[in-house]
């Protein structure tokens, strides 16, 4: 899965990456259980309070990712303890992305094909770093 994570992400180096079993992990407890999927990886770039994240989760077909990215984003959208604010979708070369705000970072959630999406970066910077990822 490491190819599909740029080297550096706004300027920033990768600094941390973990893949399969660590990463899937690293998924479940983020969601706080356990989430169907094939392969995982997560990336890490920069340093302090300018870090940056990539989560990938690869699901059983793209139906299956499609269904888990809505039902992520609906989740956060409905729980009125959720830390993230949600802000109008929009389209990313033709990537529908859910964008969420909270934790002092920008968050996007998408799919493609059979890839769950889920990236933090700070605020403004979503389409650069959408364009380095896509």
């Amino acid at each position: 899965m490491k190819r599909l994570f740029p080297e550096t992400l706004l300027g920033q180096p990768m600094t941390e990456y973990v893949h399969g079993e660590d990463a899937l992990a690293e998924v479940n407890k983020l969601h706080g259980k356990a989430i169907r999927a094939e392969d995982g990886a997560v990336a890490r770039y920069g340093s302090g309070d300018e870090v940056s994240e990539i989560w990938i989760s690869r699901a059983a077909d793209g139906r299956e990712a499609r269904r888990q990215a809505g039902k992520m984003v609906h989740m956060m959208y409905e729980n009125p303890k959720s830390p993230f604010q949600y802000r109008k979708r929009f389209d990313f070369e033709g990537v529908p992305v859910y964008p969420f705000v909270g934790m002092g970072k920008s968050h996007l959630v998408f799919f493609t094909g059979d890839l769950i999406y889920w990236v933090t970066v700070p605020a403004g910077d979503e389409r650069q770093a959408l364009s380095e990822i896509l």
